[in-house]
């Protein structure tokens, strides 16, 4: 089979990839926590324990096959990691090491990702340099990244969604954490290149959340609004306002099945939940088992599966 040839996949009527469970994972946050933790997004529910990571750090990201799912980049309180961690999503325990990022950046890039292929985009550097690097990875290797091109300026903050074949690149800030993008940027997952222009949010959004279906990317929240868009990933245009969060939060991170959206993060512990196909406000999903400030996530049923 070819590397660019994706396997047919089915999905059941719940939005759960054949082969996954719905399992979400929640990575990291607050400085220097190195817990897991994980939740049934078709059911909602509190979180429970996953695990540890190698080592705790926040302003990292997730992405993930049906099967594994990974952490990249991150802050420890008082450096940037370009490190890769990554784990077997249906079983429970501890991370182990993939690799490393490219261009000596981690903190704050954003993750999306095929069944076989998993994206970097942006962030920061260890000199504190916002910086436009998309780099790539096979997920079901372990080894450093590959360069894949270039965003269209530097930034850090936005938030990753995709359908099989297209990743979105959503919002995001620049010059070390000012007021958030409208952009939306979009590149071809099984190809190499830049990214390419796609539209704009209806608003300013940075450390947002992102969920999708395989038709649909929604974004929730980023630099202290409540607000939530949603695009069609296979077009090109401006976001459409989609509701509303409980309450304003930035520093959260999204995950999701075909169908359900999970928003988590900030200075909370709930979590918010919406329905993709639809549009509305987000309702209670349940607790984490404490708050925890910009975290990364990844789901084994998303959109780009």
């Amino acid at each position: 089979m070819s590397y660019y040839t994706l396997p047919f996949i089915s999905h059941d009527a719940g939005g759960v990839v054949a082969g996954g469970s719905g399992r979400g994972l929640f990575w990291g946050g607050n400085s220097s926590s190195n817990t897991i933790q994980y939740v049934s997004i078709p059911t909602n529910s509190d979180t429970s324990d996953f695990g540890d990571m190698i080592a705790g750090r926040w302003y990292l990201s997730g992405l993930s096959s049906s099967t594994r799912g990974l952490c990249s980049g991150g802050w420890n309180g008082s450096a940037i990691s370009v490190a890769m961690d990554y784990v077997t999503i249906a079983t429970t325990g501890n991370s182990a090491d993939f690799g490393d990022q490219s261009g000596g950046r981690g903190s704050s890039c954003s993750g999306l990702s095929s069944e076989t292929r998993g994206i970097w985009s942006g962030g920061r550097t260890t000199g504190f340099t916002d910086v436009n690097v998309i780099d790539y990875m096979t997920i079901a290797t372990t080894g450093n990244c590959t360069d894949f091109g270039n965003l269209t300026a530097g930034r850090l903050g936005q938030c990753g969604t995709n359908s099989t074949t297209r990743g979105l690149i959503n919002g995001g800030s620049q010059n070390g954490g000012g007021a958030g993008l409208p952009t939306i940027e979009y590149v071809t997952i099984a190809t190499t290149g830049d990214s390419t222009d796609f539209g704009d949010l209806t608003y300013n959004s940075a450390w947002g959340a992102g969920m999708c279906s395989a038709t649909r990317s929604v974004v929730a929240g980023g630099k202290t609004t409540n607000n939530i868009d949603y695009t069609t990933i296979a077009t090109t245009g401006n976001g459409t306002d989609f509701g509303d969060m409980t309450n304003s939060e930035d520093d959260i991170c999204g995950m999701s099945t075909l169908v359900k959206g999970v928003i988590a993060g900030g200075t909370r512990v709930q979590i918010d939940t919406i329905v993709i196909a639809t549009t509305g406000n987000a309702t209670d999903f349940g607790d984490v088992v404490s708050a925890f400030f910009a975290p990364g996530a990844c789901s084994d049923s998303h959109g780009g599966l």
